[in-house]
């Protein structure tokens, strides 16, 4: 019974410590800016990999919990993956559009400093970037926005403010610069973070909704953005086309497409 006891006790220090090193790096590197400050890009990938291995121990009695949780219900899981998406889609096209609409009528950059700098490392690295953008940081995101900040940082107050102040925070993040139209962009991202925030809310803070809907919406949208980056060129003379192409690629998918439909008809 002691030794039972001893060895819990042993992995509860060891999970606290491997939680600390995940929210002090996260923290200082992505909410403080200090990856941003160093201003070194291929620290990028290193660091993921570091949080998402420390993340994955830090969480992952939870994780196994969880996960075995849904292997009974794939269907009921599948299904309501698929309807969330749905919503993403919906809410994804209103707050991209009300940004680029906001932006076009002030004459301000129609593209945001990080889906610039997505572009960029798309064509640079595709096969490395779709695998740390559609798998390690969704992973590494909703453990940080979702378990921890929504789950048990605002844990002692409501799900409504919990929520509001996550999707704040997840929003800003995207952010690059104190510049207007960066904060015009971060509204493009408020639609995917509410819906994210709230399918972890109604399915009982089960983390695996949360991190499945992130990738399958990165992988839709960082897919589409590769395979139409270099074949369709957005033109001054095709405003509406323009606007579209140039929002966020990977919270809207669904732009993407909606560019195309409407550069190929011109």
């Amino acid at each position: 019974m002691t030794t039972k006891v001893i060895v819990t006790g042993s992995r509860t220090m060891k999970t606290r410590k491997f939680q600390l090193i995940f929210i002090s790096l996260y923290t200082i590197l992505f909410i403080g800016r200090g990856l941003q400050f160093i201003g070194q890009k291929w620290m990028t990938y290193p660091v993921y990999s570091l949080l998402f291995t420390s993340g994955i121990l830090a969480y992952r009695e939870e994780l196994q919990e969880q996960f075995s949780l849904i292997l009974p219900k794939k269907k009921e899981f599948l299904k309501t993956i698929s309807l969330y998406m749905l919503l993403i889609f919906l809410l994804t096209i209103a707050s991209n559009l009300l940004s680029g609409s906001l932006k076009q009528s002030l004459g301000l950059p129609l593209q945001g400093q990080n889906d610039a700098r997505i572009q960029v490392a798309l064509l640079e690295n595709p096969y490395l970037f779709l695998l740390v953008g559609c798998f390690v940081a969704p992973v590494v995101e909703e453990l940080f926005f979702r378990r921890f900040f929504l789950g048990t940082f605002l844990a002692r107050y409501s799900d409504r403010l919990g929520l509001v102040l996550t999707v704040f925070l997840f929003a800003t993040l995207h952010m690059h610069s104190l510049a207007f139209s960066e904060w015009l962009t971060a509204i493009s991202y408020f639609g995917g973070g509410f819906v994210i925030s709230l399918i972890y809310l109604k399915r009982d803070k089960n983390i695996w909704y949360p991190i499945t809907l992130h990738c399958c919406n990165n992988i839709i949208a960082f897919t589409i953005t590769l395979l139409t980056i270099n074949k369709w060129k957005p033109r001054s003379s095709r405003p509406l086309g323009f606007l579209l192409f140039s929002l966020s690629p990977h919270s809207s998918f669904c732009i993407q497409i909606f560019s195309l439909i409407k550069m190929r008809s011109s």
